[in-house]
């Protein structure tokens, strides 16, 4: 890839702009020892150029929003025959929580920068559709405690739920033996373990969210969506949508 000339002025507002890109004009200006306008077109080139793609804020979302974290995991994990890290790396990636994985040397194999809701000390990766393996990690020293691998005839849909006594995990699970029947997967924590424990049906199609009402008892489940078994996904490619 080439690279772009550009001054050492240039460079010095380059470096100002990334440590704060509230500065104006006139500030960098006087840091620089430059003309104002002069420092305004310079950083007109620079956007034309495709030098600065951009302004970003930097946000601490977790003191507005205390249902959003940001976290950096390290894994040990122990990579599968002939595959090493990189079909374990792949299936961390489908999580929408997950923003990156990365390789590591030293005593730890992989890093995950994860952003979502807030942590707490073990947190599960939940499949999504039409995952079977689901992922229970320690976040204060970053060990894989447990693949969790769907029963048969039966995938996750991504999204779980802990009851208040932290003793009970409730997971969307679809029936792959008649497609599209929505069922919640009862899991129990034993341990450091998540034992299954049987399942409820959810009385629909394709179970979505699911969440629990303020007395903490009742859980609700949106349903509804297409079938995801893979005969279905050939067979909608010759179909056309109506409205």
């Amino acid at each position: 890839m080439s690279t772009t000339n550009i001054s050492a002025a240039d460079k010095t507002i380059l470096d100002l702009l990334a440590k704060d890109a509230t500065l104006t004009h006139a500030q960098l200006a006087a840091m620089v020892g430059c003309a104002e306008a002069e420092v305004t077109e310079r950083i007109r080139v620079l956007e034309s150029l495709g030098v600065i793609k951009g302004y970003q804020a930097i946000i601490d979302w977790e003191k507005v929003d205390e249902n959003k974290a940001t976290a950096l995991i390290q894994l040990k994990v122990v990579p599968e025959p002939d595959q090493g890290f990189d079909k374990l790396a792949h299936r961390i990636m489908q999580f929408e929580e997950v923003e990156g994985v990365y390789l590591m040397s030293g005593g730890y194999d992989l890093t995950v920068v994860l952003q979502g809701k807030s942590m707490r000390d073990i947190a599960l990766f939940v499949a999504r559709r039409p995952g079977t393996e689901s992922y229970l990690i320690d976040l204060r020293d970053g060990r894989l405690l447990q693949t969790i691998t769907s029963n048969a005839n039966r995938h996750f849909y991504g999204h779980a739920v802990i009851h208040k006594s932290g003793d009970w995990l409730y997971a969307t699970e679809n029936d792959t033996s008649d497609p599209g029947r929505g069922l919640l997967g009862v899991y129990k924590f034993e341990g450091e373990r998540l034992v299954h424990s049987g399942e409820i049906s959810t009385h629909g199609i394709g179970p979505h969210q699911v969440s629990w009402m303020p007395d903490g008892e009742t859980l609700v489940v949106a349903n509804g969506g297409i079938r995801t078994e893979a005969e279905s996904r050939v067979d909608m490619k010759d179909r056309k949508s109506v409205v």
